[in-house]
């Protein structure tokens, strides 16, 4: 299966499949968890409805299209990484994904934080200084 892009999606779909079932038992026990993926805009259907009961921050890291391709490229060529990846079938569909804006999931119910990550400026800093401190006060809520 080395370098086949239909086998990196299929195994791409049973790790989201897992993180849904994850999610849905943090969600069921009443614990307090951080989600982190490369979310399309499709996930946040999904998304929405297992975390309708809970406080949800969604902090979006906001990059411009040609950065991201650039950073892309210098991960897919770092020594050491696996073929499975298929880094290069994978380059030709990030581009089209990112043309299409497909990295921008709506979730219900969220708070919204627009993360600039194009470089770490004072806007990127107090971006991140929020999204600490909305976490610490929900942690603080979720133990009273």
């Amino acid at each position: 299966h080395i370098d086949d892009r239909a086998w990196s999606k299929r195994l791409g779909k049973i790790s989201f499949n897992q993180l849904c079932r994850d999610v849905r038992c943090h969600v069921a026990r009443g614990n307090s968890f951080i989600l982190e993926s490369a979310f399309r805009s499709d996930d946040g259907e999904a998304l929405g409805e297992m975390l309708i009961s809970r406080p949800v921050i969604h902090a979006h890291c906001v990059i411009p299209p040609s950065l991201a391709l650039t950073r892309f490229r210098i991960r897919a060529r770092t020594q050491g990484r696996h073929k499975g990846h298929a880094d290069e079938t994978n380059l030709k569909e990030l581009s089209l994904i990112l043309e299409e804006e497909k990295f921008e999931p709506s979730i219900i119910n969220s708070q919204l934080i627009l993360v600039p990550s194009d470089d770490y400026s004072h806007d990127y800093l107090e971006a991140r200084k929020k999204v600490y401190e909305l976490f610490y006060n929900i942690a603080r809520l979720n133990d009273d």
